[in-house]
């Protein structure tokens, strides 16, 4: 090998002369892997050959003169010197026979390397050389398909099977369009309410997104039950999921969600509930705000064990919906007895003034109150 290659380059630097030396070097470093395997076949064989012989009890004495091996036995086996053959001419003979049959034995390949390179086909030396192509990590198919919303089963198995981001944008409200249409028109159906209706129109999506339910429940209407604490609290009791809905005299809509259970009728003066994921809201408020807002409850602050307190029927004072730090419901209705919390901005996360709510901070009148029960 190293006298061809010693030729090669001896050869002039004409620009043909350079091609045919770069196909010549292709050609030979091919010949050299073909080498390679064959040798690697060749040894693997001589193994499998001796344990054949070892089996049947036909293993021949050889001379003690070591050849050294190219490649290892596998792990956990017993190494075996491996002689010359030329020692005796009737044992080499006998040797060659027994090799010679061996070959004889479907799917193994000819020991000889020049029959083992005659065997392969035949390569243009002229064509543009393959590169062989590395396989492509699943990230990168995800690049490479402009950045497809791909599955965990799509990434393990490399296939893409979604649509890229101008088709999946169509298709996704294509889908969700019929889902949120269908929600409302049970909506409509169940509560034949033009106000409600109207509302759910607007923000249901919303409220969908902020409590990650997809149905609601109304549980308590102002306009269907008496507008005192104990016709509230008897409908809450012991329910999770909830959401009340406060309108005002001025239109102003806000509320709360409280994820947690509610207890049971306080025998005290009155009970809280603890919930760290409640959250109040507003959704419209004479552009006030950008839209429709929610703030969390810090972790830190003391209204995650008192996020809304329920009181007892014995207690004088009638109020009631009484969310931590943010407002107090008091009967009757379209009276302005009903109040804001000041301390709201230091209680929730990104707040400010309470005035947001309603446009000011003194008491409010409460037009209309919802309480609903979310579920999937």
């Amino acid at each position: 090998m190293s006298d061809i290659k010693r030729l090669i380059n001896n050869l002039t630097s004409e620009y043909e002369v350079v091609k045919m030396r770069s196909i010549l070097y292709g050609l030979l470093e091919k010949i050299e892997i073909l080498t390679m395997k064959v040798d690697e076949k060749q040894n693997s064989k001589d193994i499998e050959n001796n344990q054949i012989e070892e089996s049947i009890g036909l293993k021949e004495k050889i001379d003690n003169k070591s050849k050294i091996d190219e490649y290892f036995p596998k792990t956990g086996y017993k190494r075996k010197s491996i002689h010359s053959k030329t020692s005796c001419p009737n044992e080499a003979m006998k040797e060659k026979k027994d090799t010679s049959e061996f070959s004889k034995i479907p799917n193994h390949q000819s020991q000889d390397k020049l029959t083992q390179l005659h065997e392969t086909k035949t390569i243009d030396p002229f064509a543009n050389p393959v590169t062989q192509q590395k396989p492509v990590s699943p990230l990168k198919q995800r690049r490479l398909r402009n950045l497809t919303f791909a599955s965990r089963d799509e990434l393990s198995s490399g296939v893409p099977t979604r649509v890229t981001i101008s088709s999946y944008t169509r298709n996704t409200n294509e889908l969700r369009q019929p889902t949120s249409f269908h929600l409302m028109e049970d909506i409509k159906l169940t509560y034949n309410d033009t106000f409600f209706t109207s509302l759910m129109t607007k923000h249901f999506q919303t409220l969908q997104y902020w409590t990650g339910f997809n149905h609601i429940q109304i549980i308590y209407d102002s306009n269907k039950n008496k507008f005192t604490r104990h016709s509230v609290q008897k409908r809450l009791y012991e329910k999770k999921n909830i959401m009340g809905l406060i309108i005002t005299d001025d239109d102003a809509v806000f509320g709360s969600f409280h994820h947690n259970t509610f207890p049971k009728k306080p025998k005290k003066a009155f009970v809280t509930v603890k919930d760290p994921d409640m959250f109040v809201f507003s959704l419209e408020n004479r552009n006030r705000l950008a839209g429709p807002t929610r703030w969390l409850i810090k972790q830190d602050s003391p209204g995650v064990d008192w996020s809304i307190s329920f009181y007892s029927d014995k207690e004088k004072d009638p109020s009631f919906y009484n969310v931590y730090q943010c407002f107090t419901l008091r009967p009757p209705l379209n009276q302005h007895n009903s109040s804001l919390n000041p301390e709201f901005k230091f209680e929730y996360e990104n707040a400010i003034d309470v005035s947001a709510f309603t446009g000011n901070k003194e008491n409010f009148a409460v037009k209309r109150l919802f309480f609903l029960q979310w579920y999937q």
